[in-house]
């Protein structure tokens, strides 16, 4: 086993950069947009409206900030795993796949477990309804981190690239190509990317059925779908996966280079696990050469991400933008905004060593699992507002966002920590 040393701080920093703004700036930001004296400058024309637009989700086609929390979630799940699965090799060097696929086993039944603790009522125990079998962020994770780990182990990077183009084609062809008539007599499918007629609302309707998210359920036990929850999670599965095959290309990538080596980084990046990747001796790369490939590869998938949505309704290769049923677009934009983020964080934090300011994201980073469940569980607020009683009248109208600073500080101070008893949830 390597000697564990130094990891690379800029993919922490990046996970952690999403739970961030997910668990602990998100909320804060929330009532200071909705609640504070700033609301009327949040919610009038200009500037204020646009940024409290970044972070909700768009209705539908479209991309904001909000909207790439959880493909970048998905994307460092990617990431990780060339480091992770450096350490599992036998004593002759070859691959040990017995501990590896019982980890990704491992991996991929905790996170699904947790997705539908956090989202799908398993903790109420209504087996015969109610329960909701895939409905969460976690559970896109373990389908992604899967597959993803599964192409890294028994195929070259160029045939992990060309699997993500294929599968992303098979969603575009199934798409456009068929249709299906559903019980309440709507047809899905057929180029639809509308709302209620695309195929993948379809094809959550019949595998899921009563186990959907936010299916309604009468005393008689009758049931119906929700008329407005329009994310869908089976087919695309198809595109979850290569979100997290575009984290696998970019973790690969870096992986080869110097700053990877033993000497920096955790797991020995010098021993190339999968047969399919042994090699002849290549010229290393710097860490700013890698950074300039990144940005490269992420602008242009942002390009052509950007490129393709804009195809006309109505023709063959019409394929909008849509986050709610991971389209093939949405990938590619997403994933390139995922890819300049991480070549921005790499050459800041890992290359250029400046690093003091990411311990802000470290944080929440080195401990995302335990960030992303923590407020289901912990209530900060209430906490927060439990310290700050009886203070309303020397905050006035600045109250609700005191409260709500003391939360996301109290968390982050909690998750600091773990971090410094080093204590890490990992799955």
């Amino acid at each position: 086993m390597p000697t564990p040393t130094k990891r690379l701080a800029s993919i922490d920093a990046l996970r952690g950069f999403t739970m961030f703004l997910l668990v602990i700036f998100g909320p804060f930001f929330s009532v200071v947009r909705k609640e504070s004296p700033l609301a009327d400058f949040f919610s009038s024309e200009g500037i204020g409206s646009t940024i409290s637009g970044w972070f909700g989700h768009v209705p539908w086609e479209g991309f904001v900030l909000w909207d790439l929390l959880m493909p970048l979630f998905v994307f460092c799940a990617g990431l990780s795993i060339p480091f992770q699965f450096a350490k599992y090799r036998t004593q002759d060097g070859s691959p040990n796949y017995l501990k590896i696929y019982l980890r990704i086993l491992r991996r991929v039944v905790v996170l699904w477990i947790f997705g539908m603790i956090m989202q799908g009522n398993f903790l109420d125990f209504h087996w015969s309804h109610g329960l909701r079998l895939f409905s969460n962020t976690l559970q896109t994770i373990a389908v992604g981190y899967l597959f993803a780990s599964i192409f890294y182990l028994h195929f070259r990077v160029r045939f992990q690239v060309g699997i993500c183009v294929v599968l992303m084609l098979a969603y575009w062809a199934l798409m456009a190509f068929v249709s299906m008539t559903g019980a309440d007599g709507i047809v899905y499918g057929a180029g639809s990317y509308a709302p209620d007629s695309n195929l993948c609302e379809w094809v959550d309707r019949v595998v899921l059925g009563p186990w959907r998210d936010c299916v309604s359920f009468n005393e008689d036990g009758t049931w119906a779908f929700s008329e407005s929850y329009r994310y869908t999670w089976i087919l695309s599965s198809l595109t979850f996966i290569c979100t997290a095959l575009t984290g696998v290309f970019s973790g690969e990538l870096i992986r080869r280079n110097p700053l990877s080596r033993p000497e920096t980084q955790a797991e020995n990046a010098s021993e190339v696990l999968p047969p399919a990747e042994v090699q002849s001796p290549t010229k290393m790369l710097s860490g700013t050469q890698i950074f300039v490939r990144l940005l490269i590869i992420g602008f242009a998938m942002l390009i052509v991400g950007w490129g393709w949505s804009k195809v006309p309704e109505g023709t063959c290769f019409y394929c909008p933008l849509v986050k709610h049923i991971w389209t093939p677009t949405m990938v590619l934009w997403a994933s390139g905004w995922s890819i300049v983020l991480l070549a921005v964080f790499y050459e800041i934090i890992d290359v250029l060593n400046f690093r003091a300011w990411s311990i802000v994201l470290t944080v929440p980073g080195m401990n995302s699992i335990t960030a992303y469940m923590m407020p289901k569980f912990v209530g900060f607020a209430a906490i927060s507002q439990a310290f700050l009683y009886g203070t309303e009248p020397f905050f006035g109208a600045w109250y609700p966002t005191v409260k709500a600073l003391g939360a996301a500080l109290l968390f982050w101070f909690f998750l600091w920590h773990l971090y410094r008893t080093k204590t890490f949830l990992r799955v």
